[in-house]
Formats: C-alpha cells, structure tokens, sequence
C-alpha cells in the first residue's frame, strides 16, 4: 500500500473538502433553475450517470465527508427524481438505468426502499441483454458508458458476481477481434475500426470483466490474456510516454494521449487491473512500466483536456490513486494528490466553473459526472478519502476485493 504523510493528507483533505461544497453549492444553485435539454445531457432530468443520477451520487459523497443534512437531502431529491421519470430509458451507464442503479447502490444508505427499486432496474436490465452471437453495430453498443460493459460493471456495483449474459458476451467479443470491431458512433460514415480506448474499446471490456467475475474459467482467461497480449504488442513510445492509438487503424500520432478515454492512463488502468486478476507477473510490470513513463515526462505530453474525469486532470488523478492501491507505489498516490491539488487552484480561479468541449465540440459550462464539476467533486472527496470510491467502478477503476 502506498505510504501516507499525514500533514500533508490532513491539509489536502481539508482543501478538498471545501473545494467540493463550493462545487455542492454551485450544483444546488443550477439545478433550481428550469431544467434544459442539451446534448451534453446535464441540465435536464435523465436516469443516467451523467446527470440526475450522478448528481445523486455526488451530494450522497458529500454528505458523507461532512455530514450536513442539505446534502443529504440534495442527493434523495435526485435520486428520488431519476427514479420517477416516466420515459422508456435507456440501458447504459451515462444516460440510462445503469447509471441510476449504479447510483443507488452506490448510495443506498440514503433510504432503504432503494433496494427495491435496484431489484426493478436489474430485472429491466436483464430483458435488455444481448442475443446470443450478437455483433455489435458501434461502439456504444458494448463500451463502459453506453453499452454492456458499463452494464455489467453497474449491476455488480457491490462486488464481483455470477456470470450472466452481458458477462459471456464480453468473454465471446474478445475471442475474435472482427467480433468488436464496429463504427464510431459519431462517424458512422468511416469504416469499422478496432478501438483501443477504456472509454469505447476493448480495455473497457477487459475492466468489466477483470473487477466483476468472481473467478476465471478456461476460456475467460484465454480470451482476457489473449487481448491483454494484443495490447501490450500494439503499444508504442511518444516523447518518451508509453501509449496506444485511439484504434488500430488510424495511428494519428498527434492524437496519442494519457486520459481515461484514450491512451495511457487507461489503457494501464485496464492492464494492472486484469494482471492483479489473472495474477500475471509480466503484465503487471508492463503496465507499472506505463504508469511509470507518465510520471516521467511532462504533463503537457499527456494531452489533456482540461479537469474532468474523461480527458482532464481528476480522471488521471483517479486512475493513479487506483494504481497506487493496486501496485503499492507511493509516488503514483502522491501524483494524483498533485493533480488535484492543481485542479482545486484552477477550479478557484473560475469560481468553481469548469468550462470545456461538449459531444458538439462547442464549449460549455460543465456540471455533470464526465467532464463538470460533479465528477470533479467525487474526484476530490474519493483520493481524500472522505467518501466511499465505489462509484469509480463504473468508470471501469477499481480493485477486486474478496468474493
């Protein structure tokens, strides 16, 4: 585990506390005005991880590490109203059921009856999985924030868990590469492409299974390792970072990046994940060897962009106190100690706003779990440790813990 210096832990955690109630107070203020529909899917009532439902998972982070009861009673109110909604949701972790199951269960000890409405998302879910030998049309069809492997990880939000059809037919995707390879889902005019982003990619799917199988059979393990290798194999070297294409096909090597979507920080994140469980020696070396070439080149050969989870300093941040635990290197928990700290000044500097690029590219003030200040928020209460980091499994980070 990696070691801790209490002053200095004391100090961010204090930092890091009041960062997130001004993020709190800042959420409380925009979501009493009249809500908006709007492609970046945050400003308007939806079931999903991107907005009602994460924000009711963050006020539930934030009652946690301060225990005031506006807080408390911030994440019921929108928990309370995802829950209500009456359109047909959809199935996914960013703007469908899985996103508001994986909220609840990460906040359940906000109301008891949660435990029923969990049962009815499960039961909703289930209805939705694959045929048996279904290809994928997009990407969004089997990635962490749309498809089945961010399924999978919310209903097994509470730990590692039997396999069910989501499960098999991530194990079956990985046993031929044709079988995952599909369309952008926002270039559906280019061909098929084989994505190697945590985000959209085959990593996401390792993710799902390497954090909610309870063990491995034959065939598992040859489909996981065997897609482990192939990444392994398709890493290259930039500026001295070690790092992977957005996909096989297009190597764009302006574009090579260390976030969560794409490239470095998540590609390893997948890697460690799998290798702790695989117990697999050589790849574990391999991807502390990828943690390790991000620590030792500047952060501008990163390519973020900007401070959210997705692209941006507080998904690094994540990532690196994740690996911390996982490969008992200190200097990757004092890294994303680091990147928060940088991230609490900048959040200062602009008042707590944090303005980026929507899925429209146009820029915006950006509240939600992805790339706003409610993933942020997490961000800081997590790596502080004042509140639980269950809710980062869904973001395909996190440690398998004992079944």
């Amino acid at each position: 585990m990696p070691v801790k210096h209490a002053s200095i832990e004391s100090a961010f955690a204090s930092d890091a506390r009041t960062s997130a109630c001004a993020i709190g107070e800042r959420l409380l203020a925009a979501l009493r005005a009249e809500p908006v529909l709007d492609v970046n899917l945050e400003r308007a009532p939806i079931r999903g991880f991107q907005g009602t439902s994460g924000y009711a998972a963050f006020f539930f982070a934030l009652w946690q590490a301060t225990g005031e009861e506006r807080y408390r009673a911030a994440a019921l109110a929108q928990a309370t109203s995802a829950i209500q909604l009456g359109d047909v949701p959809e199935a996914g972790v960013l703007a469908g059921m899985a996103g508001l199951r994986g909220a609840l269960a990460y906040a359940r000890a906000l109301d008891a009856r949660f435990d029923a409405v969990i049962a009815q998302c499960d039961a909703y879910i289930a209805r939705l999985a694959p045929e048996r030998d279904a290809r994928p049309q997009t990407y969004a069809d089997y990635d962490l924030l749309y498809g089945w492997s961010g399924i999978r990880l919310a209903t097994s939000l509470e730990g590692p868990r039997s396999p069910d059809r989501f499960s098999d037919h991530l194990v079956w995707l990985l046993e031929s590469d044709e079988r995952w390879c599909c369309r952008h889902e926002l270039r559906a005019e280019d061909p098929p492409e084989h994505c190697i982003g945590l985000a959209h990619g085959v990593p996401g799917i390792l993710s799902a299974l390497a954090l909610t199988l309870p063990e491995f059979d034959v065939r598992t393990r040859r489909a996981m390792a065997s897609a482990c290798a192939e990444l392994v194999t398709r890493s290259t070297q930039r500026r001295g970072l070690i790092t992977w294409a957005r996909n096989w096909e297009t190597p764009e090597p302006e574009r090579f990046r260390a976030v969560w979507c794409y490239g470095t920080a998540g590609v390893a994140t997948s890697l460690l994940e799998c290798a702790v469980a695989l117990d697999d020696p050589a790849l574990r070396a391999f991807a502390i060897e990828a943690f390790d070439s991000m620590l030792d080149v500047d952060r501008d050969v990163w390519n973020m962009g900007g401070l959210g989870l997705c692209h941006g300093t507080a998904g690094n941040a994540i990532m690196l106190f994740n690996a911390a635990r996982l490969a008992g290197e200190s200097r990757y928990h004092d890294a994303a100690v680091a990147l928060l700290a940088t991230t609490i000044g900048a959040l200062r500097e602009n008042e707590y706003r944090h303005v980026t690029l929507g899925f429209d590219t146009q820029p915006y003030d950006a509240l939600g779990t992805l790339n706003g200040i409610a993933g942020i928020g997490l961000a800081l209460l997590t790596v502080s440790g004042l509140a639980s980091d269950r809710w980062t499994r869904l973001h395909g980070i996190g440690y398998r813990e004992a079944v």
